[in-house]
Order: structure tokens, then sequence, then C-alpha cells
């Protein structure tokens, strides 16, 4: 079925998403990645080499060549996140909860944290 869509998977900072078309722009991996604004992220494109090479908002990634394309994302400047609504400022822009807790000095054991999508 030549209708069928191609699935080209991609990393972003570690982490696998599928994408439904062969080319994607630096914008558009941020987007995926949910990183916004878009403008406060360096987007790296990790090359054979071990190399990193960095990749514009506008610029276009062919995924159709061998292997998965690996980007890190990395933000300009530091994050601000909020625990308990504590302002924490980080480095990494993908931490897991318990690296957040460790953050904050507080033991996982005890807390948990939930996601608030769209809090400002």
């Amino acid at each position: 079925n030549m209708n069928a869509q191609m699935q080209f998977e991609i990393r972003i900072n570690g982490k696998k998403f599928e994408v439904e078309k062969p080319e994607v722009t630096g914008r558009e991996v941020l987007l995926i990645a949910g990183l916004e604004p878009v403008g406060d992220f360096e987007i790296l494109l990790k090359l054979t080499n071990k190399e990193l090479e960095p990749v514009e908002l506008n610029e276009m990634v062919d995924l159709r060549n061998e292997g998965i394309e690996t980007f890190w994302a990395r933000p300009y400047k530091d994050l601000t996140i909020f625990v308990d609504d504590e302002p924490v400022t980080v480095k990494e822009s993908f931490l897991t909860p318990n690296q957040i807790l460790e953050k904050v000095h507080k033991s996982p054991e005890s807390f948990y944290l939930k996601q608030i999508l769209g809090h400002k």
C-alpha cells in the first residue's frame, strides 16, 4: 500500500519519537519534544563521529539517512521549574522526577511529582 505512512524514528534528549515525514526542521524537533518557546533552545544533531552539529530552527534534517537521527536540545539559559510552587533553576530540560526531587532536597520515597502541562 503506497499510502501507508512511513514512520521515521528520531531521538530527542534520549527519548524516542516517531515522525511521519522524511524531513523535520529544528523547530519541529523542539515542538515534537514539547520544548517551548522554541527560541530558548539550542538544537544539536549527533553525527556518526560523535560530534554534535547545531541545527537552525528552519533548517531541514533528512531522516532517510541510515540509522536513527539523534538530537540534543539544550536551553540557552538555565530553565526554571517549579516544585511546590518554589522556583528551582536547572540546566537540563529532561529530568526524571527523582532528579527533580533531589535538586530540591526532598526524598523520592516521601514525595511524588506530577506534571501539570501548560502550567505557567
